[in-house]
């Protein structure tokens, strides 16, 4: 027996230093949680190159930067969830759009340079709610049709779109992202950590950790009720009649209220059930138009105009993400809707 310890003495202590090295792994990995990888070596100011489109404050502690392509479906679902988030906390954040289109999008480039000689005039962001509504539709021709459209000069446009510096610009992000391991769209880098969403509802639980974590306040955005116009609605208007099925179901699972306010819509991010009753009510002096950014509901096949205190309701039935707008402050509401 003691013969055998011998021999096999160098076999143990490597398997007794494969254990310990194991065991410190596992330690170090549970002290490190995270929502990705951290990027040690691209900073925020690596993000801000010639041609950046941004949002929000240039200052802040917290920076989203997004890789996106504007034929992307994916990118044109998040699209309207981003904007809301960036408008809602733009005192607090920077956001930073960064173009990485792909190559099975034969009209990505082409639109991403587009976007670069929209920002050229100073209108980034209006430019790029035309592109993502006309998705399939990114011929030279409808660009500079969309240009004209958004107001831009149409000289100037087609001259930057044809200037090979808003090509590099591009090819500049794409470099960037290929650089880091960016290979889809769209990708999130939140003050350089890679995320991993496993929902679109999760960015704005990332944000709002990121703000704790780097003490950045935020309750400024919860406004006291009374500033807050109240009103009773003297008329709600219903897609449907309910029936004792449905009342049934309200009383289970509740109603869903969504008010507009001179902040937007609160909530503006909503996770529901197939089969939920949402209720808008405009709490503010004005009419607002309310209108569906991709066409799911007939309800909204027309832009639904709220009265001061009015409300609308509405049955969830579709299983999927929906997003709408406020057409004249263009303030961004989504439902993420799953079966019961």
């Amino acid at each position: 027996m003691n013969d055998f310890i011998k021999r096999n003495v160098p076999v143990f202590a490597i398997g007794l230093v494969t254990v310990v090295v194991f065991l410190i792994i596992i330690v170090v990995a549970q002290k490190n949680p995270g929502s990705g990888p951290a990027l040690e070596r691209i900073q925020k100011e690596d993000f801000l190159t010639e041609g950046a489109a941004t949002k929000g404050n240039i200052n802040s502690k917290v920076v989203l930067v997004e890789f996106s392509d504007f034929e992307c479906p994916a990118c044109k679902e998040m699209h309207p969830i981003v904007s809301a988030l960036v408008e809602k906390y733009k005192d607090h954040m920077l956001f930073v759009y960064k173009n990485y289109p792909l190559p099975q999008h034969k009209n990505s480039k082409l639109a991403a340079i587009a976007f670069q000689a929209a920002g050229n005039q100073g209108n980034y962001w209006p430019y790029a709610d035309k592109l993502f509504d006309n998705q399939t539709n990114l011929s030279r021709e409808n660009l500079i049709k969309l240009a004209e459209d958004t107001g831009l000069n149409k000289e100037m446009f087609v001259r930057d779109v044809d200037d090979p510096k808003f090509a590099t610009q591009v090819e500049n992000d794409r470099t960037q992202g290929n650089r880091i391991g960016i290979n889809s769209t769209p990708t999130f880098i939140l003050n350089n950590r890679l995320l991993n969403l496993t929902a679109a509802e999760s960015l704005e639980t990332e944000l709002v950790a990121e703000f704790a974590k780097t003490g950045v306040d935020i309750q400024s955005l919860n406004p006291p009720k009374e500033d807050i116009v109240e009103q009773t609605s003297e008329t709600t208007q219903s897609s449907e009649t309910r029936t004792e099925e449905q009342l049934a179901f309200d009383n289970r699972y509740g109603i869903i209220e969504i008010e507009y306010n001179e902040f937007g819509f609160r909530p503006n991010n909503v996770k529901a059930l197939v089969g939920q009753l949402v209720r808008w009510t405009n709490a503010t002096k004005k009419d607002i138009q309310i209108q569906q950014l991709i066409q799911v509901y007939p309800e909204f096949a027309q832009q639904m105009t709220l009265k001061p205190g009015q409300t609308f309701e509405m049955r969830l039935t579709k299983d999927k993400l929906w997003t709408f707008k406020e057409v004249s402050h263009r303030h961004y509401g989504s439902i993420f809707a799953v079966a019961p």
